[in-house]
C-alpha cells in the first residue's frame, strides 16, 4: 500500500483566476480586498525580487521601479509535505497597475514560520498575483498528481482552494530471479 499526503492550497489574494500555464494567474480588481495571505503553511525560504526596492530600514515596504512592473517573489517550505515548496509573487507597478506598493507585516521574514490563511500584507490597490504549481524535486522518489485545479473565471478569496497536490514516495524494489535447474 503506498502512502500518499494532500496539501491543500488556497488563494493568496481575492480576485478572478485570468489564466492557468505553470502557475495560476489571479487578477486583483479595485474594488477586491488587497490583502495578501499564506496560502500554504510552512517555512519561509526565499524572499526575493525583480528590480523593485524594499523602501524602508526593516524591508516592510515593496516599492516597483517606477514606470516598471515588478514582481515580489515569496517561497514557503510545505510543512504537510516534505520537501515541497511552494512559489508565489505580487505583481505590482505602474502604468499597467494602480499601484506600485506593498506593505508586509513583521512576520514576513526568512526562516519564519507561517500559517495558511495568515495574513502577509497589503497591496496598495489593483495587482496580480500568481502561484506556482510546484514539481517534484530532482531526484527524489515521489510522484504527484494535481487536483481540484480552479478553473478560469473563478472568483477566489483567502479561503478558496486553488488545487491540491497528493504526493506519495515511491518504493524501489528489487526483483530476484529464481535460477531452475
Amino acid at each position: 500500500m503506498k502512502s500518499q499526503t494532500q496539501l491543500n492550497v488556497s488563494s493568496p489574494v481575492s480576485g478572478v483566476i485570468e489564466a492557468l500555464s505553470n502557475k495560476i494567474h489571479i487578477y486583483i480588481a479595485p474594488e477586491d480586498d488587497h490583502s495578501v495571505f499564506a496560502p500554504i503553511s510552512g517555512q519561509i525560504i526565499e524572499i526575493t525580487q525583480t528590480t523593485g526596492v524594499f523602501t524602508t530600514p526593516w524591508g516592510s515596504q515593496f516599492k516597483a521601479t517606477p514606470n516598471h512592473t515588478e514582481r515580489w517573489f515569496l517561497t514557503i517550505m510545505s510543512s504537510v509535505i516534505p520537501n515541497l515548496a511552494l512559489r508565489m509573487y505580487v505583481e505590482v507597478g505602474k502604468p499597467q497597475y494602480i499601484t506600485d506598493t506593498i506593505n508586509f507585516l513583521p512576520n514576513v521574514q526568512l526562516q519564519q514560520h507561517v500559517s495558511q490563511g495568515e495574513k502577509l500584507g497589503e497591496i496598495v490597490i489593483g495587482s496580480r498575483a500568481a502561484v506556482f504549481f510546484p514539481n517534484p524535486l530532482e531526484g527524489t522518489p515521489v510522484q504527484q498528481q494535481l487536483m481540484n485545479i480552479v478553473p478560469v473565471g473563478s472568483i477566489v478569496d483567502q479561503n478558496t482552494i486553488l488545487f491540491s497536490v497528493i504526493r506519495w514516495q515511491i518504493r524501489q524494489s528489487t526483483f530476484g530471479f529464481i535460477q531452475r535447474n
